[in-house]
């Protein structure tokens, strides 16, 4: 009997959630799966900000995938999800070929979950002049630029030239931004200033938050956007909404508010030692024919999640159902997952009436701010404080697979609590 194949492009949520779905079956040798991403791990995108600051460690924020799906030999064959670590170099829907770098796979089903990249949204100078936070390269190699500003600037005794080394701008209002803002202000000042002593005085060291919306976190109530602007600003965060970035140097930030609009020349340059770009994603786009793009460049689909008969998009890539591209969430990607797993294997066994519709519900949404604080909303009840920061990391904890991964991360956060975070420059 010929067994179905099925291939899934990308190790994100979307794709991995799949994929386990899939799992079970693939164990019985009633369908072949195979999952091909860009690194041999699942990467918990919602954790990087922790690793670029040290308040986890690298290994924290992955999980192998070779781990998370190991086969079954119980039928006397290693059967399973079969794990390939390469990068998708084109997809010819017409012969069902997928080439990558390392070889050609042919396949019966495929499920795009290609995930999203850093938007830039053509900014002069942001992308050569940015660093940003969308895999693990990205976190260490932000904590060694941190580090390293520090290191620079402790022997400069020029105090302005001081101050321009150790301004970090942060673009970006959204819960990342946020996220990170607060991070980098609890290891700034009370991690790496007080093992410089004397060489660096707070007053040399500056933060400051860029949103172009009127409001940080726009998806949240306004009282939560409240709170999280004063808590920022309690960490000594230099917040300015309302303000668009009109490019970016080497050194600075030019920028302009709402309140200046319009006037053409109207722009301000603020000093920038490190620029950390976190205002958006757009979708990986791969290259792929025979099927249709939003102008947000995502694959369009149907109700059921399809771009054709056999190919399944979700995530980040896909518009999510009904013609609107949904939020870039990794809920809605999960979410997405199951109604995946479903119609495919409808879809397999020519069960077309069986076809699940997909419909997003939003469970809501928890975002940090440091240590101890967290805002959201979680099935309408607005939340704030110690209590929201404990919700926050209790749900994100149980969203990896293993338990040695859960202890893994639950050590590291423990001792957190205890001690100041690691400065340890990896690159």
């Amino acid at each position: 009997m010929n067994i179905p194949h099925i291939v899934i492009v990308g190790g994100g949520f979307g794709g991995i959630y799949t994929a386990r779905k899939l799992e079970k079956l693939a164990k019985k040798g009633k369908i072949k799966v195979t999952i091909i991403n860009r690194t041999n791990y699942f990467l918990f995108t919602p954790l990087l900000h922790e690793v670029a600051t040290g308040g986890l460690s690298h290994a924290s924020a992955a999980e192998p995938l070779r781990q998370i799906f190991k086969p079954s030999r119980s039928t006397g064959k290693p059967l399973g999800v079969a794990v390939l670590q390469g990068s998708v170099k084109s997809i010819d829907t017409a012969s069902q070929t997928i080439t990558t770098d390392k070889c050609q796979i042919v396949y019966d089903y495929l499920v795009m979950a290609s995930g999203a990249e850093t938007n830039f949204y053509g900014t002069p100078g942001a992308e050569e002049n940015s660093l940003t936070l969308k895999n693990l390269l990205d976190a260490l190699t932000l904590r060694s630029k941190i580090i390293d500003a520090f290191e620079d600037a402790s022997i400069v005794h020029d105090s302005d030239l001081r101050k321009k080394m150790l301004s970090f701008v942060v673009v970006g209002g959204g819960a990342t931004g946020v996220e990170i803002a607060a991070e980098l202000s609890e290891l700034v000042f009370k991690t790496l200033l007080p093992s410089y002593g004397f060489s660096i005085l707070k007053e040399d060291v500056s933060i400051t938050l860029l949103a172009s919306s009127p409001d940080l976190l726009s998806q949240f109530h306004p009282k939560l956007r409240k709170t999280a602007f004063n808590e920022l600003i309690k960490k000594d965060i230099n917040v300015k909404i309302a303000t668009s970035v009109v490019s970016v140097g080497k050194d600075f930030v030019e920028i302009k508010s709402a309140v200046a609009i319009g006037l053409e020349d109207h722009t301000t340059k603020i000093p920038s030692g490190l620029t950390l770009w976190v205002a958006g994603v757009k979708p990986s786009i791969l290259d792929i024919q025979g099927v249709n793009r939003h102008p947000s460049g995502r694959i369009i689909v149907d109700s059921f999640l399809r771009a054709s008969k056999n190919i399944f998009v979700l995530g980040d890539t896909s518009t999510g159902g009904d013609g609107t591209p949904a939020p870039m969430l990794a809920q809605v990607a999960t979410q997405q997952a199951n109604i995946v797993f479903q119609n495919v294997m409808s879809t397999i066994y020519g069960n077309d009436n069986k076809l699940k519709i997909f419909k997003y519900k939003s469970k809501g949404s928890l975002v940090s701010i440091g240590k101890w604080y967290a805002v959201g909303d979680v099935g309408g009840v607005k939340i704030s404080g110690k209590f929201a920061w404990w919700m926050w990391r209790t749900i994100y904890l149980f969203k990896f697979f293993s338990w040695r991964k859960r202890f893994y991360i639950l050590n590291e956060w423990t001792l957190g609590l205890f001690y100041s975070r690691d400065i340890t420059k990896i690159r």
